[in-house]
């Protein structure tokens, strides 16, 4: 019999580089801003997405991570043309994406490779399944991340897809967990600094974990 990885399994293997992740998309949401400041004109909701990318890519690069286009191996981030980066890791493959809607996973839409990465083994993870031999050898990811109206990095979170396509009807995920939050410091009820706590957790686990 096998199991298949639980969220919180997947968080405690890769908390080092869902945490590595999730500093490249802040930074990413920074240059977005500092890019609308420059051009001294409102964030550009189109655009915006595409700085990120640039940004997170960039700080991937810069902590030696290589960029191979369409390179599956080993842990690198992987330069997409809809918009999004793919890391890889050992068991995992993990596309970060912009949230789309309320916080939710984004839609394949006509993407046939993205619907073909959403569809995922039929499998009841984490309980065990006496018809396979052996689990998946990779399991595919998605890290989507949402902004609040100033354009900063406000929510990330973790899905393993089961299947999607050209509709938000079509998605579903066999689990969809936030793994991150911005936090800020509120003294006399108002906020003095914002906390850049780059701590991944999933609710219910105790903050500041170390891997």
């Amino acid at each position: 019999m096998i199991t298949i990885p639980s969220p919180q399994q997947v968080v405690q293997q890769h908390r080092s580089l869902l945490r590595r992740a999730v500093e490249a998309l802040r930074l990413g949401t920074i240059h977005a801003q500092d890019y609308a400041d420059w051009r001294d004109e409102e964030i550009d909701r189109a655009l915006a997405p595409a700085l990120v990318r640039k940004e997170a890519k960039r700080q991937l690069i810069a902590a030696n991570h290589s960029v191979e286009d369409d390179d599956e191996t080993g842990f690198e981030p992987e330069f997409l043309a809809n918009l999004g980066l793919c890391l890889t890791a050992p068991g995992v493959k993990i596309r970060l994406l912009r949230s789309t809607g309320d916080h939710q996973v984004p839609v394949p839409g006509q993407s046939q490779a993205r619907q073909t990465y959403y569809t995922q083994p039929g499998l009841p993870f984490g309980e065990a399944d006496e018809a396979l031999d052996e689990p998946p050898e990779v399991l595919r990811l998605v890290l989507h991340w949402s902004t609040d109206e100033e354009y900063s990095l406000d929510r990330v979170y973790l899905a393993c897809p089961k299947t999607g396509g050209e509709t938000r009807a079509t998605v579903q995920s066999h689990w969809d967990e936030p793994i991150w939050r911005r936090h800020a410091l509120a003294v006399d009820g108002q906020v003095q600094a914002e906390v850049t706590d780059l701590d991944i957790h999933l609710d219910g686990e105790v903050v500041g974990s170390q891997a």
